[in-house]
């Protein structure tokens, strides 16, 4: 078994992305992981269960139509087909909905999902100034708690369980948000979103955190990163070393993708994942939002056709990484007990 990695809480805040940001940054002094090449590769499925905005200009708090969930049984048919429990991460306005609330809720007491929280900042209380902020950490941190404690007590009185599940929206995660987060109670978290860089919009620096599962706070709060990688990391070394940068239309090969049906194709899957895997990383996420599965809700899905071709992704992915490449299907909660005892 992997020896979990261990962030140092010291260095979270790492260098701010923008002067005075709370943003997740580099931190260069992580001790290695020493993978276990022998354990099989594990797959879970996290889904960004969310309103609909305009991903042009996010952060707008009248944007709060949650119409896109009637959409969701079409990926939960499919995760039932092949035995898969996804984790639904949940949004305010979700959980303030009778109707949505109570399809996850049923899927739940069944035993078909399982349930955190997604904190969108900008439609969840309290709303104590105008602000167009879009990653919690940069909010100031008496109300990025505040908007977690909310966030919390709604879960429990929708769900009659505390939450032990969280995912910040647009990833935007940072030092002050750990703290919040133990205190609630909150022993997973599913930020982190290497190797992407938000900088340029005063969000998280994720390029050197680590791929693998980590510990946040040892004993008390565990990552299971959302997967993602290079398309073409040789491409992208020799166009640094070259200073390419983003000249050459062809190097897009060699910027960040994400081990998901949002933009990815199913060749573009299998190799990251078959990639990550020569690396060492044996627990994998496949990520989505559920707007994607309503056409016209997301710039991923236009169309019944689009839609279609995003469920066939996923379809010959996960009978792919549970059939020809020998994986598990399992659940983020499951991953997490595989390591939870090796905490330092």
């Amino acid at each position: 078994m992997a020896v979990p990695h261990v962030v140092p809480l010291a260095h979270l805040p790492g260098v701010p992305p923008v002067p005075g940001g709370g943003c997740w940054g580099p931190a260069d002094d992580r001790p290695p992981l020493v993978p276990d090449p022998s354990r099989p590769a594990h797959l879970a499925v996290v889904v960004d269960t969310e309103e609909e905005f305009d991903w042009n200009h996010p952060g707008d708090s009248s944007a709060r139509s949650v119409s896109a969930i009637a959409a969701l049984p079409y990926f939960h048919e499919l995760c039932r087909a092949y035995g898969l429990v996804p984790t639904y991460v949940v949004t305010w306005p979700v959980l303030a909905s009778d109707r949505a609330s109570g399809l996850l809720a049923s899927w739940w007491k069944a035993g078909e999902a399982r349930l955190g929280i997604h904190l969108h900042a900008w439609v969840t209380p309290p709303f104590e100034e105008p602000t167009e902020e879009t990653f919690q950490a940069n909010l100031p941190a008496e109300l990025e708690r505040a908007k977690l404690d909310q966030l919390c007590t709604l879960f429990r009185e929708r769900f009659a369980v505390a939450p032990v599940i969280h995912k910040a929206g647009r990833y935007g995660i940072g030092s002050q948000t750990l703290h919040s987060l133990v205190d609630l109670g909150i022993t997973i978290d599913t930020s982190l979103s290497p190797p992407f860089d938000y900088r340029d919009r005063g969000g998280p620096d994720f390029r050197h955190t680590p791929v693998h599962p980590c510990w946040l706070v040892p004993g008390r709060l565990f990552a299971i990163p959302t997967t993602g990688g290079y398309r073409d990391p040789w491409l992208r070394r020799a166009a640094r070393v070259a200073g390419l940068g983003r000249m050459v239309p062809r190097l897009r090969a060699a910027s960040p993708t994400r081990l998901s049906p949002e933009g990815g194709d199913f060749p573009s899957l299998k190799d990251l994942t078959r990639r990550l895997f020569r690396q060492g990383v044996r627990d994998f996420t496949l990520s989505l939002h559920s707007p994607s599965l309503q056409p016209g809700c997301t710039p991923y899905v236009r169309d019944v056709a689009d839609r279609q071709l995003l469920m066939d992704t996923c379809r010959r992915y996960l009978r792919w990484f549970a059939g020809e490449f020998g994986g598990r299907l399992a659940t983020v909660e499951g991953m997490v007990i595989s390591h939870w005892d090796r905490a330092p």
